[in-house]
């Protein structure tokens, strides 16, 4: 908290020093100029003074209303995607998702009579409303009235009867997915608090915080977080000589939720979120938030409403300040008219004769209207500055919407403000006691100053508050000046969610998961955090992290509840684990609370938990704090000597030059500061000193594995003799020139290792030594998918040394190691290697291989493999939950949908739907590929998703299954197949009851491993359940595919196993043009041609072609199940 005030307080002494002229421009609105609009481009239509955008709903589902953004802001939002067509003065306006002819028209000009349907097509004037602006006027032609909305927030389109906001713009899709909406909203809330000192005439007072806050509003790389930032500066600088009432919001956190599309900084839960709300169906929960306001007075609103479907108290939204207690009542949904007329299609409902919202859509637009708010009024806000807000839903028979908060500053009395004035000349009269503390002096001299402004009748309220932020920082100075270990200032309050009451949020995670057992003896409160792996296992890496902004130069200790265990033996050190407080770190070695001293001299210290092949098989952290305890000029400046030292140890190594000239300009930098007295500028130089320093130190290594390499291709080289002598030279002179080039990147150092590694392979085998090895079985089996295949094989070395063994493919027959090779593999029951970076839809010759040290190599017998096509498969996800739950379920989706089906199937035009659900205890999906994802962290992974997109793809959920599953095992031979491979088991088959499959079914969480072989397994058997003729998309009769092994140039004759075709005594054959079954005897069909087929197989269809008599028939080849083949 005292750092917050120390910034304030550096903004307003500055005020009557700067000279600064202003220059402010309002930000300008991302739309469009509607002349350069083309009638393809995907625009949405926005009313500028409601901030809604136009679509669809309400009444008949038809009417044209405008609302949020159905996604957030940041998001493309179908419902309002529109077309526009324009022309001489003139536009029309269309929704796209409706349809190409469903126009914004107006039957009448009766209030609420504008829709979206295909009645009228009516045209629009638009005047723009300033030259450039981009925003416009929109008259319509028939009816001469100005286009607007009904309600505060928007609401209804109207010609009559509206709110009087008339003003359009239509931004682009790609501005609202690139952010530029969101930083206009952002900038314009600041411009909001400029204009708002312009105009109350107080500019002069405040041209130091208002240049401040001038640069980071023009910055090229402004974003809507830097602004915020300096919005919130300016109003904590520039707010008691506001006099009219001003919205700023930015000085909660997350306070658009639904902007952000998220409830994070709110919520420890995961509300369900879309159609722009959010909801809570039947579920106690409570939002909550902690934050510190300038003092005044203050108004805080939530969009909501609520349905009763018990009997309860109404949701409630309170305040707490140092002044008391504020609260405001959640409206009742049937309270309000919402002008709506039917129910038709359009998610509303009668409920006691009044017309309601229904589902999430419906309350989405009438969250708009502007009696839709919880209010808190009159919050008095002290000196202090805390503020708690709350907003408790305490009954579970209710249904609960909202969008986001507004706060709205009113002002500041004298009264007030000389009256908190009081309040601290009276606390800092008691901090100074008798004196005797370090700084007594100063602390005494800041006491008297504010008490003669006190005394001072005609003294401005600029100047009391300037007194009240000088007493701040010189109590602040007292505290850090006589603070030590034995009496430390507490920090703590800096870390986010520092004992995980709120799950991760605030920390960087790797591998830790929160956990609420009571096993870890070091927890605080409900929740720690964990890597558990089974007893006598490695729980490896894992770290958990957080970045704490705007400390003050000072030695900080960190205090952490963790540990490190073996559990067989928990009383036994570990190793690999450690506390971190930048680049000071404590092992961590059993179960204990650990604590280390570090010297920070940059405006950020990054804490946390790390381990790196950590030997404990449990992990566990919590309760994590943070203490100032001193720190003196000399600390400081041996720090940052420490600092430079490091970067001098390496400033003459080999690096790249553009890290070297920026290692030498920051240690000259941090030179002349380590030249002066004073300390204050460390912070500035300390940071880019760090950061140029590692910077330089990744150059250097990148370098020094280059030139390792290349000396290794020297010694190989040699003399020079030998095939491939002359690649290899010239892969080693590339790499010479390269390293002696100071400016080659990264990438290009790595790929001339590559080049050289390449090129001494191929040389090398042209000499090799050693015993000769052998493949003892390739086995004839194989998975394949549209970019990756599998295979196994046997080898024996014979006694030699591995270099490497694996399988090489090509395009052409007998593929060797020089063409593509792949060595990765995983273990079940035997090796199964893998094969990747295939082209899809193409045929490979693939045979395992095996090279010694001596570079001897053994090759195995071919195999022909044919790849799937790719498959046409996507996802998307609803971020209904919180920011951490929104992006593990993201990168869940991502990873299965993309890298696991996504490589390994030929699904064609499916897409998986996937929503928050709240009260959805795991997760679930139905035929087609909805998908709901509840709030247990267990079932936010990859094998969920893959559990349930295989319902979404037939399994447990269409007829095929049900059908070819026959007292409980799968009877198609193409997955059986695969699982036989898989798990080299010629015995094995699928599984399955009503609903799953088994194995690689991934049935729950603790089926989940992680692994590649679950992963692989589970999308290669799906694919063949496809191919046996599961349907994986309504209207797919079955995935065509490769499944009968065919030689081109082979005659194959085809028998019939039917009686009523002759059984195994009719032979096919074409008679004209038709097929006709033919008997005859195996003597008389090999002499004559007419009964011989020739097969092609087209790898981009799968289909096969079969010729006979220059006739060609296309087909693809199933196998029924419990049936003769005809």
């Amino acid at each position: 908290m005292m750092n917050r005030f120390i910034v304030f307080l550096g903004l307003c002494l500055g005020t009557s020093l700067a000279t600064v002229a202003q220059t402010w421009t309002a930000p300008q609105v991302p739309g469009e100029s509607i002349e350069d609009l083309k009638s393809s481009d995907v625009v949405y239509i926005y009313n500028v003074d409601a901030d809604a955008f136009v679509m669809y709903g309400m009444t008949s589902n038809t009417q044209a209303c405008a609302a949020r953004l159905t996604n957030g802001d940041y998001t493309a939002s179908i419902p309002n995607q529109s077309t526009v067509m324009a022309s001489d003065g003139k536009v029309r306006m269309r929704n796209k998702e409706k349809g190409g002819a469903y126009y914004i028209s107006c039957p009448s000009e009766a209030a609420y009579d504008v829709v979206i349907n295909k009645s009228t097509n009516q045209y629009f004037t638009y005047t723009e409303t300033a030259e450039a602006s981009r925003v416009y006027t929109l008259n319509n032609d028939e009816w001469g009235k100005d286009l607007d909305v009904s309600w505060t927030y928007g609401g209804h389109l109207t010609l009559a009867e509206g709110s009087g906001q008339t003003k359009w713009a239509f931004i682009k899709e790609s501005n609202v997915t690139n952010g530029a909406y969101a930083l206009y909203k952002a900038k314009k809330a600041m411009y909001n608090v400029y204009k708002a000192v312009a105009d109350a005439g107080k500019e002069s007072a405040y041209e130091a915080a208002i240049a401040s806050a001038l640069e980071a509003y023009s910055a090229s790389d402004a974003t809507v977080e830097s602004i915020e930032r300096a919005s919130r500066e300016l109003f904590k600088a520039v707010c008691v000589d506001l006099t009219e009432p001003i919205e700023v919001s930015f000085m909660l956190d997350n306070a658009d939720m639904v902007g952000n599309a998220s409830a994070a900084k709110w919520h420890n839960g995961s509300p369900a979120f879309g159609w722009e709300e959010f909801e809570v169906y039947h579920s106690a929960f409570t939002l909550e938030q902690d934050n510190v306001l300038p003092l005044g007075t203050y108004d805080l609103g939530l969009h909501s409403l609520y349905r009763e479907d018990g009997s309860g108290t109404a949701p409630t939204l309170t305040v707490k300040t140092g002044k008391g207690s504020y609260s405001g009542k959640t409206p009742l949904m049937g309270t309000i008219d919402y002008a709506v007329t039917n129910t038709t299609n359009n998610n509303w409902t009668t409920v006691n004769g009044k017309i309601q919202p229904n589902g999430m859509q419906s309350c989405g637009q009438a969250l708009a209207h502007g009696d839709a708010m919880a209010w808190a009024k009159d919050i008095v806000v002290d000196a202090e500055g805390a503020i708690n807000i709350k907003y408790a839903v305490t009954a579970n028979a209710q249904w609960v919407n909202w969008q986001g908060f507004r706060l709205i500053y009113k002002g500041l009395s004298k009264e007030e403000l000389v009256g908190s004035l009081k309040a601290s000349i009276d606390e800092a009269t008691a901090l100074y006691g008798e004196g005797s503390g370090e700084g007594a002096v100063a602390l005494k001299a800041a006491i008297d100053e504010a008490q003669t402004v006190y005394d001072d009748a005609d003294a401005t309220n600029t100047d009391v508050k300037r007194q009240i932020d000088a007493l701040v920082l010189a109590m602040k100075n007292y505290r850090y000046g006589n603070a030590s270990e034995e009496n430390p200032i507490d920090m703590t309050s800096l870390i986010v969610n520092s004992s995980f009451e709120k799950k991760l949020e605030g920390w960087a995670v790797a591998n830790f998961v929160t956990q609420t057992n009571s096993s870890f003896k070091q927890k605080k409160g409900a929740t720690y955090v964990e890597k558990w792996t089974s007893k006598g296992g490695k729980a490896g890496d894992a770290s958990v992290a957080q970045k704490i902004e705007g400390l003050d130069l000072g030695i900080y200790k960190l205090v952490v509840g963790a540990q490190n265990i073996q559990e067989n033996s928990p009383s036994a050190s570990q190793s690999g684990a450690w506390v971190v407080a930048n680049n000071t770190k404590q092992a961590v070695d059993k179960t204990a609370e650990y604590s280390l001293v570090f010297t920070n001299i940059e405006s950020s210290a990054t804490i946390g938990f790390m381990a790196q092949g950590a030997t404990g098989n449990w992990l566990a952290a919590d309760n994590f704090r943070l203490y100032y305890i001193g720190g003196t000029d000399a600390d400081y400046k041996a720090a940052l000597q420490g600092y430079y030292d490091a970067a001098a140890a390496i400033a003459d190594k080999k690096m790249h030059s553009a890290a070297k000239d920026a290692l030498d300009a920051k240690m000259a930098d941090a030179l002349a500061e380590l030249g002066k007295s004073a300390t204050e500028g460390y912070i500035k130089v300390s940071t880019p000193l760090r950061e140029a320093t590692d910077e330089a130190n990744r150059s250097i290594a990148a370098y020094a594995e280059l030139l390792a390499a290349i000396e290794k291709a020297e010694t190989q080289y040699g003399d020079g003799a030998g095939e491939g002598a002359e690649e290899y030279l010239a892969a080693i002179n590339a790499a010479k020139a390269a390293y002696a080039d100071g400016a080659t990147l990264y990438a290009d150092l790595a790929n001339h290792i590559v080049l050289l590694d390449e090129a001494a392979f191929a040389f090398m085998l042209q000499s090799p030594t050693g015993a000769m090895p052998i493949i003892t079985k390739t086995d004839k089996r194989y998975a394949r998918g549209s970019v990756m295949a599998f295979g196994r094989f046997t080898y024996n070395i014979n006694g030699a040394k591995l270099r490497e063994a694996g399988f090489c493919f090509s395009t052409e027959k007998n593929p060797t190691v020089l063409d593509q090779r792949s060595t990765r593999y995983i273990d079940n029951n035997g090796r199964i290697y893998i094969m990747e970076n295939m082209k899809s839809s193409t045929v490979y010759y693939a045979r395992p291989y095996v090279v010694t040290e001596g570079y001897q190599v053994a090759y195995g017998d071919e195999i022909k493999i044919i790849t799937l096509p790719k498959a046409n498969i996507s996802w998307s996800w609803n971020n209904g939950g919180s920011a951490e739950e929104n992006a593990r379920i993201s990168e869940a989706m991502r990873h299965g949908i993309e890298d696991i089906w996504g490589k390994l199937m030929s699904t064609q035009g499916f897409h998986l739907t996937g929503n928050y659900g709240s009260g959805t205890p795991t997760a679930d999906c139905s035929y087609g590929g909805w998908m709901r994802v509840g709030p247990n962290a267990s079932y936010q992974r990859t094998g969920t998703i893959l559990h349930e997109a295989a319902h979404g793809v037939g399994v447990g959920t269409q007829n095929g299954w049900w059908t070819m599953l026959v007292n409980g095992s799968w009877t198609g031979p193409r997955a059986n197949s695969v699982l036989q491979f898989w798990d080299n088991n010629t015995t094995a088959k699928m599984a399955g009851d009503s609903q799953h499959m088994w194995p690689y079914g991934i049935n729950g969480a603790h089926e989940d491993n992680g692994s590649d072989l679950l992963y692989y397994g589970n999308a290669l058997i799906i694919q063949g359940l496809h191919e046996d003729g599961l349907s994986p998309t309504n209207g797919c009769f079955a995935s065509a595919a490769y499944t009968f092994e065919h030689d081109d140039e082979v005659k194959y004759y085809i028998k019939s196993e039917s009686e009523a075709h002759g059984l195994t005594t009719s032979y096919l054959t074409v008679d004209g043009t038709a097929l006709a079954w033919q008997t005859a005897s195996s003597v008389d069909v090999a002499a004559d041609d007419a009964f011989a087929w020739y097969l092609s197989f087209d790898p981009k269809t799968q289909f096969y072609t079969f010729f006979c008599n220059a006739q060609q028939f296309l087909c693809t080849v199933r196998y029924l199940p419990n049936r003769k083949h005809a």
